[in-house]
């Protein structure tokens, strides 16, 4: 699921875990006092980053001196979740409190862990995870809590309770799931707490960001976008925060910077703003008389629209920066409505599956058929690009050949039937195969015909799945952003960074006997026969779900490894690069267990996705440079080793808006007995894993010679990490702060 690691360390340790007064919060080693803050960063080459920086951070006249506010979209399960009601809830569980943190309660986490562990099943009727659920009609309401440990008096009125649970606002609803406390800090030191804690850090302490110029905002996950609006009026706020935020600093456009699911709801808020200066323009041409025909006021309604929503963006959106997007969404969202996933929370895939079935984000994350791109547009760039002419493109080489899981259905999501499926739908891609199979792909989601087919293969108890199909018609009335791929934003300039080279799941083979039974029979949820993945260097391995094997790429973190650490040791041992150093083994032990699918190499990705986030998705970013200048050759490629400092340049071509060499992390690398270790900074921001990275720099032509779009692949890191990896903070940052200097953005 789409930004949703693992989290919750302490559940498989056992509760005899206590706290002495020498356990003291891990505090952030302090630099030697000097005159001016530590420069962080190795800027000596370039003496107008440096007098940038030192400008920014010893800035105190903020009123004269302004930069471009910054705007903080987290990912799906990133924001905080707070209760808005209080109410009683049976022993053992405590009450619900007003405004008590829901998401993430380690309190009442560890009891159903506790429980969990003396049980087969979850805390009978447990209030908390029924609030974390919204209503089972897919109506996307609050959910209703019957207090009581009584099957036959659980749906009394009379003990019934509204569970209305909201977003916390502004930078600590996003800073972290929990508040830092020693007991959070030391069960989730992984970091797995963190959201943009480390990012805020890194901004305020080299960039002198604060409160007034950096805005949180958060919402509430579990909503679909209609229901965003529609309820919370996120998009509403949202456009008024940005406005209020650019007005506030000096009328400078602001940069948004989203994670994971947060840039799909960026991208529902630009599709919202479209329709909102639509509506505008089509009052203020009705308003203009009966001269006009209906269809020629909505011609000049578009036309006045689309001037304002250019017009809107230039003023208050300078840049983008998009961290692990999922810009073709991703298939495990689908997999916890078909079968379950337990989110790294202390219960089974059933109980797991019975709370996300009424989210309506889901639909959010699903996958975007390529067919839904521009491919006149595509066709006519790259139909005659040869392999030696993207020969360093390889995303783009990859787009030219169609080579994406509408193509290569091995990759998603099949059905294998044991007998008769005449009873069942055929879905789109149906034709021609054995009745015994069905493929379905990222378009049957979009038509909900994936929806439809399981639900009539797997009759459950309350069709469930024909709920949620109900559920995604609903939604995709306001907000079908399945229909069509996401297209670059129009602002001045755009920056794409995300991990690769992580094993991650791309498709899943489900398996039902016995169709043709008694129609009267209730069957269980759908379960996974066999996995597939995509591993490094884009080869797809299948695997047996009769045995799984918990490592640190199946669930992002190894959590049995990490709590038997904790249990044994005192010492932190949440640093990333134990994960990187764990990863070989990790490897090794994956495909022990995985069989590898023969492909023709030209027929498979350059690479895997980040371990959450397919590669296809990831690197559809690629196809935003062609949007930005369709002359790929004049694309920009430059490298940069693990362990290294210098970025080296890969082609030859000059472009004019790259700046990628004039910041880098400092040479002032951990000692170690033989000098240190050159894959590890000693910055104390955010993870010390260094890792390779190649970054692609397109400037703009024609009109759009002022643009940019930078995309930065950075190999091993992981979903989460990007907001919190040094190196490729780093390397977003040094860009903007150059180009915001050469735009007039910065008043140094």
């Amino acid at each position: 699921m789409v930004s949703l690691q693992p989290l919750l360390l302490l559940l498989l340790v056992p509760n005899f875990i206590s706290f002495t007064s020498s356990d003291q919060p891990k505090t952030t080693p302090t630099p030697t006092p000097t005159p001016n803050p530590p420069l962080n960063i190795d800027d000596s080459r370039d003496t107008l980053l440096t007098s940038l920086l030192h400008s920014l951070r010893t800035n105190t006249n903020t009123t004269q001196k302004r930069k471009p506010p910054i705007f903080l979209l987290p990912g799906l399960a990133s924001t905080r979740l707070q209760s808005w009601s209080a109410f009683p809830c049976p022993f053992p569980q405590p009450s619900i409190h007003l405004h008590e943190n829901l998401w993430l309660s380690l309190p009442r986490a560890t009891i159903e862990a506790t429980y969990a562990k003396s049980t087969p099943k979850t805390i009978h009727n447990s209030c908390w995870l029924e609030c974390l659920k919204l209503s089972p009609d897919g109506l996307e309401n609050d959910n209703i809590y019957y207090n009581s440990n009584n099957d036959n008096d659980i749906y009394n009125a009379s003990s019934s309770f509204q569970c209305k649970v909201r977003p916390a606002g502004g930078l600590s609803g996003i800073s972290s799931l929990t508040p830092i406390t020693t007991t959070s800090d030391f069960l989730l030191s992984d970091g797995s707490n963190t959201v943009y804690a480390w990012l805020i850090e890194w901004l305020t302490v080299n960039l002198s960001y604060d409160v007034n110029s950096l805005f949180g905002v958060g919402y509430d996950w579990r909503l679909s976008m209609t229901a965003l609006q529609d309820r919370d009026g996120y998009f509403t706020r949202l456009r008024k925060t940005i406005e209020g935020g650019v007005a506030s600093n000096g009328g400078k456009a602001g940069i948004v910077v989203a994670h994971s699911l947060g840039n799909t709801v960026f991208r529902g808020f630009l599709n919202w703003l479209k329709s909102e200066f639509l509506i505008e323009a089509m009052v203020e041409t009705k308003a203009s008389g009966s001269f006009f025909t209906s269809s020629s006021k909505y011609s000049l309604a578009s036309q006045l629209a689309t001037r304002n929503y250019d017009s809107w963006l230039s003023q208050n959106i300078y840049a983008y920066v998009a961290l692990s997007a999922p810009l073709l969404g991703a298939v495990n969202p689908l997999r916890a409505v078909v079968s379950g996933e337990t989110m790294g929370l202390p219960v089974n895939e059933d109980v797991a599956r019975d709370i996300e079935l009424t989210f309506g984000s889901t639909h959010s994350a699903n996958a975007i058929s390529t067919a839904r791109a521009d491919w006149e547009f595509l066709d006519g760039v790259l139909q005659n690009a040869t392999d030696e002419d993207l020969r360093f493109l390889p995303a783009l080489r990859q787009v030219r050949d169609k080579n994406d899981w509408d193509t290569n259905v091995d990759s998603f999501f099949t059905v294998v039937l044991t007998n008769n499926a005449s009873n069942a739908s055929n879905a789109s891609n149906n034709a021609g195969n054995s009745s015994s199979i069905i493929k379905l792909l990222p378009e049957d989601i979009e038509s909900g015909e994936l929806y439809r087919t399981f639900a009539e293969i797997w009759k459950e108890d309350k069709n469930p799945l024909e709920v949620k199909r109900k559920q995604w018609e609903r939604v995709k009335a306001n907000f079908n952003f399945l229909n069509e791929t996401f297209k670059r934003p129009n602002v001045r300039r755009v920056i794409v960074a995300y991990g690769v080279d992580i094993a991650t799941e791309v498709g899943y083979v489900y398996e039902k006997g016995n169709v043709d039974v008694n129609i009267c029979d209730i069957d269980d949820r759908p379960t996974i026969k066999t996995t597939v993945w995509e591993h490094p260097s884009g080869q797809l391995f299948t695997e047996d779900n009769s045995s799984p094997i918990v490592t640190s790429e199946s669930s992002s973190f190894s959590l049995l490894k990490r709590t038997r650490s904790i249990v044994n040791s005192a010492r932190n041992i949440g640093e990333f690069a134990w994960i990187n150093e764990e990863r070989e083994l990790q490897q090794n032990k994956l495909r022990s267990k995985r069989k590898e699918i023969a492909m023709n190499k030209t027929t498979r990705m350059t690479h895997s996705g980040d371990g959450t986030i397919p590669y296809l998705s990831l690197s559809w970013a690629h196809v935003w440079m062609l949007e930005t200048n369709q002359n790929f050759t004049s694309i920009k490629v430059k490298e940069r080793e693990e362990g290294g400092v210098d970025w080296q340049l890969v082609t030859t071509n000059s472009t004019l808006c790259d700046y990628g060499d004039v910041m880098r992390a400092a040479e002032n690398f951990k000692k170690g007995k033989e000098g240190g270790d050159k894959k590890k900074s000693e910055n104390f921001h955010g993870t010390t894993y260094k890792p390779a990275m190649r970054k692609f720099t397109q400037c703009g032509g024609g009109e759009l010679e002022s643009t940019s779009t930078t995309v930065i692949e950075a190999i091993g890191v992981e979903h989460k990490e990007a907001t919190r990896n040094y190196d490729i903070l780093a390397a977003v940052f040094s860009d903007l702060l150059r180009y915001a200097y050469d735009d007039g953005m910065l008043d140094v």
